[in-house]
């Protein structure tokens, strides 16, 4: 995956409930700092990880830990990453539960087999014997496969790879458009169309206004909680509308200098 594109998290967020069908147990994801603080307090917060800042990044850990999946961080920051890495991921998993089923979202080149020198995917072969399937994200994101052939072009198309050099299973073009898309991932239940701009009554002079929506139930735990949606509004605009699941919501309002200058609750009835 690109950790800086939302729509790689977003589609692996999406095969989290059907992993789990099929006995997925563990998840691993590199992005994290800590995973036993957040499998502790069952949701992300920012100082979990710099790519947690990204709503749907965290979103898709909260998904994964209300699911049952075991969160595992594993990254490291030593010289030898790429064998610290699979041996984090080997000690955190197999070593504790040998029937585990594991599943990685690792960054770019981490899950290249046959790179040289070699990287984590390879090193975990080694320590593990699995030859794990790696599915790679990054590889077709800037490019159009010459051999598409569809209408709908806002879509998920997979590859196997027929480039030998390459050391992965399989390439993903990932063209998802996160655009009206639901804010998270409770796929059993039915999203609403919900305006969250600011109230008319509400009087402002910067031009553009942040609004960060939370998991009301997660932000009274801890106020640090990643914001499962954040977007910027015109000041001129009073319609932003995003698809929301029933639930209960904070809506903060903040300025430029990222100072609240108004705050609602929400609740979203099935």
């Amino acid at each position: 995956t690109a950790h800086h594109r939302p729509e790689h998290a977003y589609f692996v967020g999406q095969l989290l409930d059907r992993l789990r069908e099929q006995g997925f147990t563990h998840f691993g994801v590199e992005a994290l700092v800590d995973s036993s603080m957040v499998m502790e307090r069952g949701f992300a917060i920012l100082q979990d990880g710099f790519y947690l800042r990204d709503p749907i990044m965290a979103n898709m850990i909260n998904h994964a830990i209300a699911l049952g999946f075991h969160v595992v961080s594993y990254d490291s920051g030593l010289e030898n990453r790429e064998q610290e890495q699979a041996k984090n991921l080997v000690d955190k998993t197999f070593k504790l539960k040998k029937d585990c089923k594991l599943v990685v979202l690792a960054g770019y080149a981490h899950i290249d087999e046959k790179a040289k020198p070699k990287r984590m995917a390879a090193f975990f072969h080694e320590m593990t014997g699995i030859d794990p399937l790696t599915i790679d994200q990054t590889r077709l994101m800037t490019g159009i496969c010459e051999d598409m052939r569809v209408d709908n072009l806002e879509d998920v198309f997979l590859y196997p790879n027929k480039d030998s050099t390459i050391g992965t299973d399989l390439l993903v073009w990932n063209n998802l458009s996160l655009q009206n898309k639901p804010i998270g991932f409770k796929m059993s239940q039915i999203p609403v169309q919900t305006n969250i701009a600011l109230p008319d009554s509400v009087s402002v002079t910067d031009s553009l206004i942040t609004i960060s929506v939370f998991n009301k139930v997660d932000y009274r735990k801890n106020i640090n909680a990643s914001p499962i949606h954040v977007t910027v509004l015109p000041l001129n605009s009073r319609h932003n509308i995003i698809k929301l699941y029933p639930g209960k919501y904070l809506l903060q309002y903040s300025d430029k200098n990222k100072e609240l200058i108004y705050s609602k609750d929400l609740v979203i009835h099935d």
